[in-house]
Order: C-alpha cells, then sequence, then structure tokens
C-alpha cells in the first residue's frame, strides 16, 4: 500500500521532483544552503554513506557551483544536512527513507545505504535558486517505492557504448531510483573461451566488472541478459557454430536437443555471471523462437509434433535455470512462464513478465501458482530516430499507443492495483538503431511510475520531466518532443523505409532522364503530389524544430548532448524532406529544357545544367548531414561495425530484419535514397548534358 495517495503539491511551487515522493507535509520557510553548511553522517553508517555523501557534495558542485564540506561530526544542528542510518517502520522497507527540511537543518533518515542514497536524490531535486540563493523548502517526506525492481532493459545488440557513457547512463538511472540495468549486450563483451562471440572493442571482463562495481555503488544492479535459445545470430553466424542451427539454413535459434547448445551457453553465462559479480539475477532470453520445432535431422519436429513446441521451449528453460540457479543467480526470461493447466509447468524459481497490454489480472495466476511475474512495457514500435511517446493522432494510426508515457503510466498503476507484481522491466529496443538518449523520456517515466504508482496525471509528469531532465531554463521542448514523433515517422515512411519490415508500401524513383531532343513528361510531379506536397509542410516544422533546439543550447541546462543528436536527427529529416522538394526542382528544370529544345538551345542546356546542379547539391548536403550525424552519435559509442588489426567484424543479417541492421555501418539510416542511385542518375545527365552542348 501507499503511505498516502494526496498529491504532494510540490509542482504547484516549480519544484520538479521525479519520482514523486509517497507523501509530502508542508513545512514554513526555506533551508539556505551556503558554503558554511556541513555534510555530516550519523548513526550506524558505512562506507556507501560516505560515498553518497561525498556524492551529494559533488553534484552541488557540478549544478551550482556550492561547495560544501563533507565528513564533519559537527553535533550542531544549524546549517547541517545529515545522513542518519537508523532503523525506520516496516512500512518503509529496504529503501523508504524520511526527509525533513527546517529552516535550521536538513535530515535525511533510512535504514540502509539505498535509502539514504534516494533520499539525497530527492533533496537535490528539491534544491533551487531562489531569490539569489540557494535553498530547499521546508517539509517532511516520507517515501517509499511501489515496486521493488525498477528495471531498465538496454539494447546494445547494434551499437556499443563508450565505458563512459555508461557510467553516464547508469547515473542518469539511479538518479531517478532505478535499481536494475537489464542489459542486452549480446557480442558487445569478450568472452575469453569463446573470443571469436565477441565484437571488435568489446568490453572486457575487467572493464564490465568495473561497470558493475560502478553501478552498484549508486544502488543499480548489471543484470547480463545472454540471449538464449532465440535472438543467437551473433554466435549461430560464425562457421564453427554452425552445427548448433536447429534449422541449418536460419542463424536465429539454437537447437534445444543438441549438448553442445548447452555446453556453450552455460559457458557464456557463468562468464557474464563472474563479469558481474554485484547482481543477483542473469537474464537468459528465449523470446521470438521462431524456429523452434522445425528442425528435421534434430529431431526436434518430430518431438514437437508429438508433444508440442512449448515442451522444447520448458526442456531449454529446465535445463538453463538449473544451471544459472546453481551459480546463485535468479532466473529471468522473456518466454516460458507458467500457464495454468499447461502439462509442463516452468521450474518454480523463473521469473517472467506479462505485457502492460495485456490484462495484468493474469499476473495473478502465476502468484496462485507460486511464481514471480514482472509487468513488462514495450516499446511502441520501433521506427527509426525517435521513441514513439504520446498518442497516434494521424490517419493511420489512432488513439493510445502501448509504448507511450500514458500507457506505460497507466500499466504500472493496474500493476500495483492487482497486487502480485514486484517488480516492472522498461524495454529500449535497437532494432531500429535509435540512439540510447532517445529513450530518456520513457525510461524516466517509467522510473516515476514504478516508484509511485499514482504519482501524478501524465500531464503532470511530462511537464515535469523537462524541468527536472534539462533545467528550469528549458523551453518549449514539450512541443519540440511531440513535433519530432510527428516529423520521424515522415521520416520512416517515406522512401520505401517501412519495406524492410512490413513488406512493400509503395515504390519509389527518380525523375526521368530526358529522351531524344530532351522529349520528357513531367510525370514525377504527377505522381508524387501527395507526399511533396507533406514534404513541403515538413520542412516549415522542421525549422520550427531546430529553431528551439537552437534556442535551447544556449540555456544553462543538463543533458545538452540529447538536443545536440536531436539536431542531427532534425537534419537528417530535413535531407528527406529536401529529396523530394529537389527532385521537384529537377523535373521542372528538364521540363524547361525540353520545352526551350525548339526555342532557345543555349537556355535550355542552362536548364539541364540547373537539373545536374541540383543533383549535386543534394548528393553534398546529404555527405554532410550523415558525417556530423555519426561525428556526434560517435561521441559515446564505438564506430559501428567497426574492424581492428587484430580482428575483424564478422556482419550478419538475419531474419529479423531489424532496421540498423541493414549495414554493418551507420549507413542504414541513409540506405534507402542511396539505392535510388542519384548518383547514378547524375552520370548520365551529364552525358546527357556534355552530347546536347555539341547541338548548341
Amino acid at each position: 500500500m501507499s503511505i498516502q495517495l494526496e498529491p504532494t503539491g510540490l509542482w504547484k511551487q516549480g519544484i520538479a521532483v521525479i519520482p514523486t515522493p509517497q507523501r509530502v507535509e508542508p513545512g514554513e520557510g526555506r533551508f539556505i544552503l551556503t558554503p558554511e553548511v556541513v555534510v555530516a553522517l550519523s548513526g550506524k553508517t558505512d562506507a556507501e554513506d560516505e560515498f553518497t555523501a561525498r556524492l551529494l557534495a559533488e553534484e552541488l558542485r557540478e549544478r551550482h557551483g556550492l561547495r560544501l564540506r563533507v565528513g564533519c561530526s559537527s553535533t550542531s544542528s544549524t546549517g547541517v544536512v545529515r545522513l542518519v542510518r537508523g532503523p525506520l517502520p516496516t512500512k518503509f522497507g529496504d529503501e523508504g527513507y524520511t526527509l525533513d527540511v527546517t529552516p535550521e537543518a536538513v535530515v535525511l533518515g533510512a535504514a540502509t545505504s539505498a535509502g539514504i542514497y534516494y533520499t539525497v536524490q530527492t533533496l537535490l531535486q528539491l534544491i533551487t535558486p531562489r531569490d539569489g540563493r540557494l535553498s530547499a523548502p521546508c517539509l517532511r517526506i516520507e517515501d517509499r517505492p511501489d515496486y521493488r525492481w525498477r528495471a531498465v532493459h538496454y539494447d546494445t545488440k547494434h551499437h556499443q557504448d563508450t565505458f563512459e557513457y555508461v557510467q553516464s547512463f547508469i547515473r542518469m538511472l539511479a538518479s531517478y531510483k532505478v535499481n536494475l540495468l537489464v542489459w542486452e549486450w549480446e557480442d558487445k563483451f569478450a568472452y575469453r573461451k569463446h573470443p571469436e562471440i565477441g565484437a571488435p572493442g568489446a568490453f572486457t571482463p575487467a572493464e564490465m566488472r568495473r561497470l558493475s562495481a560502478f553501478a552498484r555503488r549508486h544502488h543499480v544492479q548489471i543484470v547480463p541478459l545472454v540471449q538464449g535459445l532465440g535472438h543467437v545470430s551473433y554466435i549461430l553466424k560464425h562457421e564453427k557454430h554452425r552445427w548448433l542451427r536447429e534449422v541449418p539454413a536460419s542463424a536465429w535459434e539454437f537447437c534445444p536437443r543438441r549438448e553442445g547448445t548447452y555446453r556453450l551457453l552455460f559457458d557464456l553465462w557463468d562468464e557474464a555471471i563472474e563479469a558481474t559479480p554485484e547482481s543477483e539475477f542473469l537474464h537468459i532470453g528465449t523470446d521470438e523462437c521462431y524456429e523452434l520445432g522445425r528442425g528435421e535431422a534434430c529431431g526436434c519436429r518430430k518431438l514437437a509434433d508429438e508433444r508440442g513446441k512449448e515442451h522444447l521451449m520448458q526442456m531449454f528453460i529446465r535445463r538453463s535455470e538449473e544451471h544459472v540457479t546453481s551459480r546463485g543467480r535468479r532466473v529471468l526470461s522473456w518466454g516460458g512462464g507458467y500457464v495454468p493447466g499447461a502439462p509442463e509447468p516452468p521450474p518454480k524459481d523463473l521469473i517472467t513478465f506479462t505485457y502492460l497490454y495485456k490484462d495484468l489480472h493474469e499476473g495473478a495466476a502465476p502468484a496462485k501458482g507460486g511464481y514471480r511475474n514482472w509487468i513488462f512495457c514495450p516499446n511502441c514500435s520501433i521506427p527509426p530516430l525517435f521513441v514513439m511517446l504520446f498518442p497516434w493522432d494521424d490517419e493511420e494510426y489512432r488513439g493510445e499507443n502501448p509504448g507511450s508515457l500514458r500507457a506505460t503510466a497507466e500499466a504500472l498503476s493496474r500493476g500495483k492495483a492487482v497486487g502480485c507484481y514486484d517488480g516492472i522491466v522498461l524495454c529500449t529496443w535497437d532494432d531500429s538503431g535509435l540512439h540510447n538518449q532517445m529513450f530518456s523520456m520513457r525510461v524516466v517515466c517509467a522510473a516515476e511510475y514504478s516508484w509511485n504508482a499514482e504519482a501524478c496525471s501524465v500531464d503532470e509528469f511530462t511537464a515535469k520531466f523537462f524541468t527536472s531532465y534539462f533545467g528550469p531554463e528549458a523551453m518549449d521542448l514539450e512541443e519540440l518532443f511531440r513535433s519530432l514523433q510527428k516529423r520521424t515517422l515522415f521520416f520512416y515512411r517515406t522512401l520505401q523505409r517501412q519495406v524492410w519490415h512490413y513488406g512493400d508500401v509503395g515504390k519509389m524513383q527518380l525523375p526521368d532522364l530526358p529522351r531524344w531532343d530532351l522529349e520528357y513528361d513531367p510525370f514525377w510531379r504527377k505522381h508524387n503530389a501527395e507526399v511533396l506536397q507533406q514534404a513541403k509542410e515538413e520542412l516549415v516544422l522542421l525549422d520550427r524544430a531546430a529553431a528551439i533546439v537552437h534556442e535551447n543550447v544556449r540555456r544553462p541546462l543538463r543533458h545538452l548532448y540529447d538536443l545536440e543528436a536531436i539536431l542531427t536527427i532534425i537534419e537528417l529529416c530535413r535531407l528527406n524532406a529536401r529529396f523530394f522538394t529537389r527532385m521537384e526542382e529537377v523535373e521542372a528544370a528538364v521540363a524547361d529544357a525540353s520545352r526551350l529544345h525548339f526555342v532557345d538551345r543555349r537556355q535550355a542546356l542552362g536548364s539541364l545544367r540547373r537539373a545536374a546542379w541540383v543533383v549535386a547539391e543534394h548528393l553534398d548536403q546529404r555527405r554532410t548531414v550523415f558525417k556530423t550525424l555519426v561525428k556526434v552519435w560517435e561521441r559515446t559509442r564505438l564506430r559501428k561495425g567497426m574492424s581492428t588489426k587484430r580482428k575483424r567484424f564478422v556482419h550478419h543479417r538475419d531474419r529479423a530484419r531489424h532496421f540498423a541492421n541493414r549495414t554493418p555501418d551507420m549507413r542504414y539510416l541513409i540506405l534507402d535514397e542511396e539505392r535510388l542511385d542519384l548518383e547514378g542518375w547524375l552520370i548520365s545527365m551529364k552525358r546527357t548534358i556534355r552530347d546536347y552542348a555539341k547541338t548548341v
């Protein structure tokens, strides 16, 4: 049960605290922070609390330029921020805390080091400049989470972030009280026993242990998600492991009947466990097993026909769970969960998930059967460039989408009411190659409602997010984010980009070249009139989006890198829209040349050259926009698909047909335009111009 359901009222004062505390009692006055204030520790504190005290001082110095002394044992109650470890009532659980702010002192109380850490995160959001001084409002907070496990899924299957970026991502998660990072690292870990699997530049075991320890200091556990059974092209694409495929033609899936499958996976899981010693969990994957039960030579098809595909799944789950549990880990799995009445129930210790858009009362059945079940919050669709945060509002889609902020908030509220879920996981699939920072708002939304499932309205959360995440000086960012959802959908729906995953949705071709004697029919503009009009409208809206970004990057905000990455997305969308307006210019110029051929050949030649110049200009801009995007994105990640002198990257397009896996490098973002072969068109046009010039 929540301690109290009444609204906090902090946002009415312009104070954006996320997650919203469960109970707030306002007081009178403010606590003024000056350089004379001391951060002190009391009670049964330890090294973790000392780290948190130093973190508080470090954050105040970075955010506000205020330097405080740490570690003084002063007993004075004036000018003190005191971190107190001591017993609290059982209703606070292991992560609950109290926070008392008076004009004389700030007292942070918790029974555990995690509680102390979370109190500091709340205090940091309460402290704001006011009337030329740094202060916090006087109040009392009593707080604890509604869900014990608050997980964010981190998908690096199609890219690898830098060590420093992962650290910054962990700190952001921790600042919003997320306590699990389910890291789907696939080939981004350098396995010792099977070095062929790790991609060039993959994190070494030593680096992963450092990241695990870093996360644990911030009360985040790194949970390795090492895919098993399905999603294993990163393993089975290598020739030496080809024999473990259930279906020889597909690298997607292991055969669950081959002993070699388990020997290999157990090696990988053991190394993952060793590299993340602070974690209680291991995630074994198991979703989207498309080939399960289709293997002829291995006997899987025969067994599936006799006993069902679920028998093969449970065979795999039982072997896997037994091994992982013997290594001291609790097993998370996308699939293989408890189904009432099923002939082969899974192991009792298996933790699986219920999708948020299903009836969450379904989770009560596993609970009654003695199983753990968490709420699974997926992406909504997987378009490139940006995340779908808000309800659909166009002709193709209507109403809510299951990955929106509202759907996430409402599901976590329903899950709390059902009362059988002690964990949630917010997914950030990298299938389309989004920059990880684009998931930040969804991540923070899940942090808000998994801590306090009845925190506030989604509209209030949306407003709070931009103040909390970017800073109180942020301007028009909700407008920007809502616009980006639509602008990036236009990008996705043009140039057949959806063909890759969803089938043929309309052909696109370049304007025709002129025929003999410049005979020409301006067909392209007629055929593409609708998308051309949309492109012109998009350019106006993209100009506005860019203006918002430029205004905000001049302000003293946090997370400015997000806005820099967003600007590269805007420029790519603008390039896409300009493609259509430029092709209109090209066709108009060629049509003019055709009209002028029997009037003034010199002017006709000029029109042809104009058409060629427009295409050349577009190609130059494409190179610049793409180069800038790659440069900005690679400030936080390694070069996609890179090879080194010591190791070659093996690129393999598998049956999932992920948008980001179309090319080994970042060209997946411009591949659809490249396939139109503007370069070839330009070469042909230059040849036409050269030949026509001879007739002038």
